[in-house]
């Protein structure tokens, strides 16, 4: 494996160790990111984005969700995902390895704007294509882009996690619900 994070080593490791390790998990973490992104051919903040929302770069997050699947490292990589990642030879516990997990990342969003475009519905659809959530997960990318100084304007307010009422029905088409979510006042920078 490239890389591979041990907390009970941070724990027994000197004060002086632990920022040497830190400052190279940051820099292979940050390393591996730019190499997936490279592959899959993703925007490269825009997935170091996601690793911010997803985990707050945290690699060995596990998180569970109200439908009993798990989110797993650094990009939240679904348990829902794992027959498919099987077949690539990518088992649970390789999630948790930064790099594998922030390969497979790349590879979903890469799938996710395939289907549904280089659009901000398509980096919101990493998360979910329903509508609601898609574009509640697009707001929060997006300020992750502003608090990383990528993108330009003030953050968003950011809608809860679940709504009172029940989503409705949506009347257009993904393709056009992705359209529309691209008219952002937003301005990325160069």
């Amino acid at each position: 494996m490239l890389f591979r994070v041990s907390l009970t080593s941070w724990r027994n490791a000197g004060a002086g160790l632990l920022l040497a390790s830190a400052s190279t998990a940051c820099f292979a973490v940050d390393q591996c990111i730019e190499n997936a992104a490279t592959f899959h051919g993703v925007n490269m903040d825009v997935l170091r984005a996601i690793m911010r929302v997803e985990s707050g770069f945290n690699p060995g997050v596990m998180s569970r969700n109200s439908n009993s699947t798990v989110d797993h490292g650094l990009g939240g990589i679904n348990t829902v995902h794992l027959p498919e990642l099987q077949k690539h030879g990518i088992t649970k516990s390789a999630l948790l390895d930064p790099c594998v997990n922030t390969y497979v990342a790349a590879w979903h969003l890469r799938r996710k704007m395939d289907q549904f475009g280089n659009t901000w519905f398509g980096i919101g659809a990493y998360h979910s294509a329903t509508p609601y959530y898609n574009a509640r997960y697009q707001i929060l990318i997006q300020n992750a882009l502003v608090d990383m100084g990528v993108l330009m304007g003030n953050k968003k307010p950011v809608p809860p996690l679940k709504r009172s009422n029940p989503e409705p029905k949506p009347s257009t088409s993904a393709k056009d619900q992705a359209l529309a979510a691209i008219n952002s006042p937003m301005t990325v920078l160069d």
